[in-house]
Protein backbone atom coordinates (compact mmCIF):
# COMPACT_ATOMS: atom_id res chain seq x y z
CA UNK A 1 0.00 0.00 0.00
CA UNK A 2 2.83 2.37 0.88
CA UNK A 3 4.66 1.67 -2.40
CA UNK A 4 1.48 2.33 -4.38
CA UNK A 5 0.93 5.63 -2.57
CA UNK A 6 4.52 6.73 -3.27
CA UNK A 7 4.13 5.67 -6.91
CA UNK A 8 1.03 7.84 -7.21
CA UNK A 9 2.77 10.83 -5.59
CA UNK A 10 5.89 10.51 -7.75
CA UNK A 11 3.92 9.92 -10.95
CA UNK A 12 1.27 12.56 -10.32
CA UNK A 13 3.91 15.19 -9.53
CA UNK A 14 5.64 14.43 -12.86
CA UNK A 15 2.33 14.67 -14.73
CA UNK A 16 1.46 18.01 -13.10
CA UNK A 17 4.95 19.34 -13.89
CA UNK A 18 4.64 18.39 -17.58
CA UNK A 19 1.16 19.95 -17.85
CA UNK A 20 2.21 23.21 -16.17
CA UNK A 21 5.39 23.47 -18.26
CA UNK A 22 3.47 22.95 -21.52
CA UNK A 23 0.77 25.43 -20.47
CA UNK A 24 3.36 28.11 -19.63
CA UNK A 25 5.16 27.34 -22.92
CA UNK A 26 1.96 28.00 -24.87
CA UNK A 27 1.31 31.24 -22.95
CA UNK A 28 4.83 32.59 -23.54
CA UNK A 29 4.79 31.55 -27.19
CA UNK A 30 1.68 33.71 -27.55
CA UNK A 31 3.48 36.57 -25.78
CA UNK A 32 6.40 36.15 -28.21
CA UNK A 33 4.21 36.42 -31.31
CA UNK A 34 2.65 39.58 -29.85
CA UNK A 35 5.94 41.23 -28.86
CA UNK A 36 8.68 39.57 -30.95
CA UNK A 37 10.90 39.64 -27.86
CA UNK A 38 13.56 36.91 -27.98
CA UNK A 39 13.73 36.13 -24.27
CA UNK A 40 10.04 35.16 -24.36
CA UNK A 41 10.82 32.59 -27.03
CA UNK A 42 13.62 31.12 -24.93
CA UNK A 43 11.36 30.86 -21.88
CA UNK A 44 9.07 28.84 -24.16
CA UNK A 45 12.05 26.67 -25.12
CA UNK A 46 12.95 26.17 -21.44
CA UNK A 47 9.42 25.02 -20.62
CA UNK A 48 9.39 22.57 -23.53
CA UNK A 49 12.77 21.18 -22.42
CA UNK A 50 11.41 20.64 -18.90
CA UNK A 51 8.27 18.96 -20.21
CA UNK A 52 10.31 16.58 -22.39
CA UNK A 53 12.67 15.81 -19.49
CA UNK A 54 9.81 14.53 -17.33
CA UNK A 55 7.74 13.08 -20.17
CA UNK A 56 9.20 9.56 -19.90
CA UNK A 57 8.29 9.26 -16.22
CA UNK A 58 4.85 10.68 -17.00
CA UNK A 59 4.32 8.06 -19.72
CA UNK A 60 5.25 5.33 -17.23
CA UNK A 61 2.76 6.73 -14.71
CA UNK A 62 -0.06 6.97 -17.26
CA UNK A 63 0.71 3.44 -18.45
CA UNK A 64 0.39 2.11 -14.90
CA UNK A 65 -2.83 4.07 -14.29
CA UNK A 66 -4.48 2.98 -17.55
CA UNK A 67 -3.13 -0.56 -18.05
CA UNK A 68 -1.97 -1.50 -14.55
CA UNK A 69 1.65 -1.96 -15.64
CA UNK A 70 4.38 -0.40 -17.79
CA UNK A 71 4.05 -0.97 -21.52
CA UNK A 72 6.79 -2.81 -23.37
CA UNK A 73 9.69 -0.54 -24.35
CA UNK A 74 9.04 2.19 -21.77
CA UNK A 75 12.08 1.17 -19.73
CA UNK A 76 14.37 2.27 -22.57
CA UNK A 77 12.40 5.45 -23.32
CA UNK A 78 12.37 6.91 -19.79
CA UNK A 79 16.11 7.75 -19.52
CA UNK A 80 16.15 8.95 -23.14
CA UNK A 81 13.59 11.65 -22.33
CA UNK A 82 15.16 12.51 -18.96
CA UNK A 83 18.66 13.31 -20.19
CA UNK A 84 18.08 14.51 -23.76
CA UNK A 85 17.22 18.15 -23.06
CA UNK A 86 19.46 19.40 -20.21
CA UNK A 87 21.79 21.45 -22.49
CA UNK A 88 18.76 22.94 -24.27
CA UNK A 89 17.23 24.03 -20.97
CA UNK A 90 20.55 25.46 -19.73
CA UNK A 91 21.00 27.36 -23.00
CA UNK A 92 17.49 28.83 -22.69
CA UNK A 93 18.09 29.98 -19.09
CA UNK A 94 21.40 31.67 -19.95
CA UNK A 95 19.91 33.44 -22.96
CA UNK A 96 16.85 34.56 -20.97
CA UNK A 97 18.89 36.03 -18.09
CA UNK A 98 21.50 37.78 -20.23
CA UNK A 99 18.92 39.10 -22.67
CA UNK A 100 17.19 40.75 -19.71
CA UNK A 101 20.56 41.97 -18.38
CA UNK A 102 21.32 43.57 -21.75
CA UNK A 103 25.03 42.65 -21.70
CA UNK A 104 25.59 41.43 -25.25
CA UNK A 105 29.29 40.61 -24.82
CA UNK A 106 28.72 38.49 -21.71
CA UNK A 107 25.71 36.85 -23.33
CA UNK A 108 27.75 35.92 -26.39
CA UNK A 109 30.56 34.42 -24.28
CA UNK A 110 28.11 32.51 -22.08
CA UNK A 111 26.25 31.13 -25.10
CA UNK A 112 29.48 30.08 -26.84
CA UNK A 113 30.54 28.26 -23.67
CA UNK A 114 27.13 26.59 -23.44
CA UNK A 115 27.31 25.42 -27.07
CA UNK A 116 30.74 23.87 -26.47
CA UNK A 117 29.44 22.20 -23.31
CA UNK A 118 26.41 20.84 -25.19
CA UNK A 119 28.67 19.17 -27.76
CA UNK A 120 30.72 17.47 -25.03
CA UNK A 121 27.53 16.52 -23.14
CA UNK A 122 25.89 14.73 -26.04
CA UNK A 123 29.10 12.96 -27.07
CA UNK A 124 29.68 11.61 -23.54
CA UNK A 125 25.97 10.75 -23.16
CA UNK A 126 25.99 8.79 -26.43
CA UNK A 127 29.19 6.88 -25.55
CA UNK A 128 28.37 6.08 -21.90
CA UNK A 129 24.55 5.98 -21.96
CA UNK A 130 24.09 2.35 -20.85
CA UNK A 131 26.92 2.42 -18.31
CA UNK A 132 26.17 5.83 -16.74
CA UNK A 133 22.38 5.75 -16.31
CA UNK A 134 20.34 3.34 -14.18
CA UNK A 135 16.70 2.56 -14.88
CA UNK A 136 16.02 -0.55 -12.77
CA UNK A 137 13.22 -3.06 -13.17
CA UNK A 138 10.22 -2.38 -10.94
CA UNK A 139 7.40 -4.57 -9.60
CA UNK A 140 4.06 -4.62 -11.37
CA UNK A 141 2.10 -1.44 -10.70
CA UNK A 142 5.11 0.80 -9.98
CA UNK A 143 6.52 3.43 -12.33
CA UNK A 144 10.02 3.57 -13.80
CA UNK A 145 12.55 6.08 -12.62
CA UNK A 146 16.19 6.69 -13.49
CA UNK A 147 19.33 8.32 -12.15
CA UNK A 148 23.02 8.73 -12.89
CA UNK A 149 25.66 6.40 -11.46
CA UNK A 150 27.80 8.42 -9.00
CA UNK A 151 31.44 9.09 -9.97
CA UNK A 152 30.90 8.20 -13.64
CA UNK A 153 32.21 10.56 -16.34
CA UNK A 154 28.68 11.57 -17.30
CA UNK A 155 27.91 12.26 -13.63
CA UNK A 156 30.55 15.01 -13.56
CA UNK A 157 29.61 16.33 -17.01
CA UNK A 158 25.98 16.63 -15.88
CA UNK A 159 26.99 18.33 -12.64
CA UNK A 160 29.28 20.73 -14.53
CA UNK A 161 26.38 21.83 -16.73
CA UNK A 162 24.22 22.66 -13.72
CA UNK A 163 27.06 24.57 -12.03
CA UNK A 164 28.01 26.44 -15.23
CA UNK A 165 24.44 27.58 -15.78
CA UNK A 166 23.98 28.53 -12.12
CA UNK A 167 27.17 30.64 -12.01
CA UNK A 168 26.40 32.58 -15.20
CA UNK A 169 22.81 33.03 -14.08
CA UNK A 170 23.91 34.50 -10.73
CA UNK A 171 26.28 36.92 -12.51
CA UNK A 172 23.51 37.97 -14.88
CA UNK A 173 20.99 38.46 -12.09
CA UNK A 174 23.52 40.52 -10.15
CA UNK A 175 23.82 42.90 -13.12
CA UNK A 176 20.02 43.12 -13.37
CA UNK A 177 19.82 43.85 -9.63
CA UNK A 178 22.30 46.74 -9.88
CA UNK A 179 20.38 48.30 -12.77
CA UNK A 180 16.86 48.00 -11.33
CA UNK A 181 14.81 49.39 -8.48
CA UNK A 182 11.21 49.84 -7.36
CA UNK A 183 8.59 47.65 -9.01
CA UNK A 184 11.12 46.26 -11.47
CA UNK A 185 13.33 45.05 -8.62
CA UNK A 186 10.34 43.31 -7.02
CA UNK A 187 9.72 41.39 -10.23
CA UNK A 188 13.40 40.52 -10.41
CA UNK A 189 13.28 38.98 -6.93
CA UNK A 190 10.70 36.43 -8.15
CA UNK A 191 13.15 35.44 -10.87
CA UNK A 192 16.12 35.35 -8.50
CA UNK A 193 14.80 32.30 -6.61
CA UNK A 194 13.66 30.36 -9.70
CA UNK A 195 17.05 28.97 -10.93
CA UNK A 196 18.18 27.70 -7.47
CA UNK A 197 14.87 25.86 -6.99
CA UNK A 198 15.09 24.41 -10.49
CA UNK A 199 18.75 23.37 -10.12
CA UNK A 200 18.12 21.77 -6.72
CA UNK A 201 15.06 19.93 -8.01
CA UNK A 202 16.91 18.54 -11.04
CA UNK A 203 19.92 17.48 -8.96
CA UNK A 204 17.71 15.70 -6.42
CA UNK A 205 15.90 14.04 -9.32
CA UNK A 206 18.95 12.69 -11.13
CA UNK A 207 21.64 12.18 -8.49
CA UNK A 208 20.01 9.54 -6.27
CA UNK A 209 22.39 8.39 -3.53
CA UNK A 210 20.28 5.84 -1.65
CA UNK A 211 17.20 3.68 -2.05
CA UNK A 212 15.16 5.76 0.41
CA UNK A 213 15.76 8.83 -1.75
CA UNK A 214 13.54 7.33 -4.48
CA UNK A 215 10.51 7.52 -2.19
CA UNK A 216 10.66 11.32 -2.08
CA UNK A 217 11.23 12.24 -5.72
CA UNK A 218 7.93 14.12 -5.75
CA UNK A 219 9.61 16.76 -3.55
CA UNK A 220 12.19 17.48 -6.26
CA UNK A 221 9.38 17.85 -8.82
CA UNK A 222 7.50 20.24 -6.55
CA UNK A 223 10.66 22.41 -6.45
CA UNK A 224 10.79 22.49 -10.27
CA UNK A 225 7.07 23.35 -10.44
CA UNK A 226 7.68 26.19 -7.99
CA UNK A 227 10.53 27.51 -10.17
CA UNK A 228 8.23 27.51 -13.22
CA UNK A 229 5.64 29.56 -11.31
CA UNK A 230 8.32 32.04 -10.19
CA UNK A 231 9.57 32.45 -13.77
CA UNK A 232 6.04 33.11 -14.96
CA UNK A 233 5.36 35.72 -12.25
CA UNK A 234 8.69 37.47 -12.82
CA UNK A 235 8.63 37.67 -16.62
CA UNK A 236 5.00 37.80 -17.70
CA UNK A 237 4.06 40.98 -19.59
CA UNK A 238 2.05 43.62 -17.73
CA UNK A 239 -1.71 43.71 -18.11
CA UNK A 240 -3.22 46.00 -20.70
CA UNK A 241 -2.30 46.77 -24.27
CA UNK A 242 0.95 45.15 -25.37
CA UNK A 243 3.21 47.43 -27.37
CA UNK A 244 4.62 46.19 -30.65
CA UNK A 245 8.42 46.79 -30.31
CA UNK A 246 8.76 46.99 -34.11
CA UNK A 247 6.31 49.89 -34.50
CA UNK A 248 9.02 52.03 -36.14
CA UNK A 249 10.52 50.47 -39.24
CA UNK A 250 12.74 51.86 -41.95
CA UNK A 251 10.02 51.48 -44.55
CA UNK A 252 7.63 54.00 -42.93
CA UNK A 253 6.67 57.24 -44.71
CA UNK A 254 8.85 60.31 -44.20
CA UNK A 255 5.87 62.37 -43.02
CA UNK A 256 5.12 59.84 -40.28
CA UNK A 257 8.71 59.94 -39.11
CA UNK A 258 8.64 63.75 -38.99
CA UNK A 259 5.45 63.71 -36.91
CA UNK A 260 6.98 61.25 -34.44
CA UNK A 261 10.13 63.38 -34.12
CA UNK A 262 8.21 66.62 -33.63
CA UNK A 263 5.81 65.06 -31.11
CA UNK A 264 8.54 63.45 -29.01
CA UNK A 265 11.03 66.31 -28.96
CA UNK A 266 8.59 69.18 -28.60
CA UNK A 267 8.32 68.23 -24.92
CA UNK A 268 11.96 67.30 -24.35
CA UNK A 269 13.29 69.16 -21.28
CA UNK A 270 16.51 71.13 -21.58
CA UNK A 271 18.03 69.37 -18.56
CA UNK A 272 17.15 66.34 -16.46
CA UNK A 273 18.69 66.07 -12.98
CA UNK A 274 20.03 62.93 -11.33
CA UNK A 275 17.25 63.19 -8.77
CA UNK A 276 14.63 63.09 -11.54
CA UNK A 277 16.29 60.09 -13.16
CA UNK A 278 16.36 58.29 -9.80
CA UNK A 279 12.71 59.14 -9.06
CA UNK A 280 11.41 57.95 -12.44
CA UNK A 281 13.50 54.79 -12.18
CA UNK A 282 12.27 53.92 -8.68
CA UNK A 283 8.66 54.50 -9.70
CA UNK A 284 9.25 52.62 -13.02
CA UNK A 285 7.96 55.62 -15.00
CA UNK A 286 9.19 56.20 -18.55
CA UNK A 287 11.30 59.36 -18.84
CA UNK A 288 9.67 60.30 -22.17
CA UNK A 289 5.97 59.43 -22.10
CA UNK A 290 5.69 59.55 -18.26
CA UNK A 291 3.64 56.33 -18.23
CA UNK A 292 4.14 53.86 -15.39
CA UNK A 293 5.46 50.47 -16.51
CA UNK A 294 5.43 47.22 -14.52
CA UNK A 295 7.28 44.56 -16.47
CA UNK A 296 10.56 43.68 -18.14
CA UNK A 297 8.84 43.52 -21.48
CA UNK A 298 8.15 47.28 -21.68
CA UNK A 299 11.29 48.60 -20.01
CA UNK A 300 14.70 49.73 -21.22
CA UNK A 301 17.52 51.12 -19.06
CA UNK A 302 20.24 53.41 -20.42
CA UNK A 303 23.61 51.62 -20.08
CA UNK A 304 25.33 54.89 -19.06
CA UNK A 305 23.09 56.69 -16.55
CA UNK A 306 20.46 53.98 -15.84
CA UNK A 307 17.59 56.24 -16.96
CA UNK A 308 14.42 54.21 -17.53
CA UNK A 309 12.32 54.18 -20.71
CA UNK A 310 9.40 52.09 -21.88
CA UNK A 311 10.33 49.90 -24.82
CA UNK A 312 8.22 51.94 -27.25
CA UNK A 313 9.98 55.22 -26.44
CA UNK A 314 13.43 53.60 -26.25
CA UNK A 315 13.09 52.10 -29.72
CA UNK A 316 11.79 55.41 -31.06
CA UNK A 317 14.74 57.30 -29.55
CA UNK A 318 17.19 54.78 -31.00
CA UNK A 319 15.60 55.07 -34.43
CA UNK A 320 15.46 58.86 -34.37
CA UNK A 321 18.76 60.01 -32.82
CA UNK A 322 19.98 57.31 -30.41
CA UNK A 323 20.57 59.83 -27.60
CA UNK A 324 19.52 59.40 -23.97
CA UNK A 325 17.49 62.32 -22.65
CA UNK A 326 19.31 62.28 -19.32
CA UNK A 327 23.01 61.85 -20.16
CA UNK A 328 23.10 62.50 -23.94
CA UNK A 329 24.96 59.23 -24.40
CA UNK A 330 24.12 56.56 -26.95
CA UNK A 331 21.13 54.45 -25.89
CA UNK A 332 22.15 51.64 -28.22
CA UNK A 333 25.94 51.58 -27.97
CA UNK A 334 26.23 49.44 -31.10
CA UNK A 335 24.83 52.30 -33.22
CA UNK A 336 26.10 55.85 -33.85
CA UNK A 337 24.44 58.99 -32.49
CA UNK A 338 22.41 60.86 -35.11
CA UNK A 339 22.03 64.64 -35.49
CA UNK A 340 18.32 64.88 -36.12
CA UNK A 341 17.99 68.66 -36.43
CA UNK A 342 19.56 68.63 -39.89
CA UNK A 343 17.54 65.56 -40.81
CA UNK A 344 14.27 67.29 -39.82
CA UNK A 345 15.09 70.40 -41.85
CA UNK A 346 16.02 68.34 -44.90
CA UNK A 347 12.82 66.30 -44.61
CA UNK A 348 10.72 69.46 -44.32
CA UNK A 349 12.46 71.14 -47.27
CA UNK A 350 11.92 68.02 -49.33
CA UNK A 351 8.25 68.02 -48.33
CA UNK A 352 7.69 71.71 -49.17
CA UNK A 353 9.59 71.49 -52.46
CA UNK A 354 6.99 69.05 -53.72
CA UNK A 355 4.09 71.49 -53.06
CA UNK A 356 2.89 73.49 -56.10
CA UNK A 357 4.25 77.06 -56.26
CA UNK A 358 1.70 79.90 -56.67
CA UNK A 359 2.96 82.45 -59.13
CA UNK A 360 2.27 86.11 -58.51
CA UNK A 361 0.25 87.90 -61.13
Amino acid sequence: MTNQFITVLNGLSALVLVCIALLVAIVFLRFYFQNKNWYLLFITLLMIALAIGYFGITLSFLSVVIYGDNLLGLKELVPFFTYSTLPIGCFAIIFMVWDLAGEHEYKRNAIIGQILYSIVYYIVLFITFKEAIICPNVPTGEIYDDWIIPNSIFYYIFLAGILYTTIFTIIGFNKIRKATSGELLKRFMWLFFAPPFMALGILLETLVFMELHRNFLYISRILVILSIILIYIGTRPPKGEIVDPNFIKKGHLDNEKILIIEKMFASKPEKITKEEVKFYKEQTICLVCKKEETGFINLFICPECKALYCEKCARALIEIENICWACNGAIDQSKPIKLIEREIEEDKKHKFSKEPQIKKA
